[in-house]
């Protein structure tokens, strides 16, 4: 089953509320327990013992909160907006890989004859590729798959690069 798109500003107010609750929304569940410990880590450093309300009121809490020292505050607040970042960048990332898998799964599964899904356009040329003229039937029109960067294993779409753009490792020249 595919994944879905992720919105990547939902990613990060839910990171807002809790610290890894965006990266358990990615499904990214390494990454979530990551931050979380995290999180746990730095207020048991951070937030003194004293600093812990009693009970759950809301006067409780803002005497508790008030207990808590400046650098404590501030580290917790630097978390959260790491956090927060985090879970941003990773739903855009996760969302191009699948734009990526799609155009993709597109470009072949089309010669392949099987159905593209639901609300997926072909792209230009292979819409007009795939039309014939008279009695005459064409092939789909080539499109260039990425190639992929030996060392580091991403995709490279643009053909013109002579080295990989994620690893600045060079192609080379014979293959």
């Amino acid at each position: 089953m595919a994944r879905s798109r992720k919105r990547p500003w939902l990613a990060a107010v839910l990171s807002l509320l809790y610290p890894g609750i965006g990266h358990l929304y990615l499904r990214e569940w390494f990454r979530a327990l990551l931050w979380l410990a995290l999180v746990f880590a730095a207020s048991y450093v951070f937030v003194p013992a004293d600093a812990t309300p009693e009970t759950l009121s809301v006067s409780a809490i803002i005497e508790a909160s008030q207990a808590v020292p400046t650098y404590g505050m501030v580290a917790m607040l630097a978390l959260t907006v790491l956090c927060m970042g985090d879970a941003y960048v990773l739903a855009r990332r996760l969302n191009a890989r699948q734009s990526r898998r799609q155009r993709a799964t597109v470009s072949t599964g089309d010669r392949q004859g099987t159905r593209l899904p639901e609300g997926l356009d072909l792209p230009d040329e292979l819409q007009m590729a795939g039309q014939s003229d008279g009695d005459q039937a064409t092939e789909p029109a080539e499109v260039a798959a990425p190639r992929r960067c030996p060392s580091c294993g991403r995709d490279v779409d643009d053909p013109e690069l002579d080295f990989c753009p994620w690893c600045a490792e060079p192609f080379d020249r014979e293959g």
